[in-house]
């Protein structure tokens, strides 16, 4: 937290190999009990009060010798209830002179 300057960041980065496979970095929150749902997870970044809101990137790397890699988006199952929601939405503009985001 900072008064009058920039926050703090967080890198998280799996190992680095020379010569074989890099490091993986998970991520996951933990199943729930026979009564309860599991934890959710949420990748935000910050709002602005004056300026432009910070950028979320989802990437996969690219691949000099072989296959880029893949991104998958999926969605849970329902067994006595409906499956969930896959949702995507652009960003809309008040101002006059503006253009809404697309989605692509």
């Amino acid at each position: 937290v900072s008064s009058v300057g920039t926050g703090g960041s967080v890198v998280v980065v799996g190992g680095v190999s020379n010569t074989t496979d890099s490091g993986a970095v998970l991520v996951n929150t933990a199943g729930s009990g026979s009564r309860g749902k599991s934890g959710g997870m949420q990748l935000s970044t910050g709002e602005s009060l004056a300026g432009l809101s910070g950028q979320l990137e989802l990437r996969t790397g690219d691949a000099t010798q072989g296959a880029g890699g893949d991104m998958s988006g999926v969605v849970g199952a329902g067994d006595l209830d409906d499956g969930g929601d896959l949702v995507f939405g652009a960003g809309h503009t008040s101002y006059a002179l503006g253009k809404g985001g697309d989605v692509v």
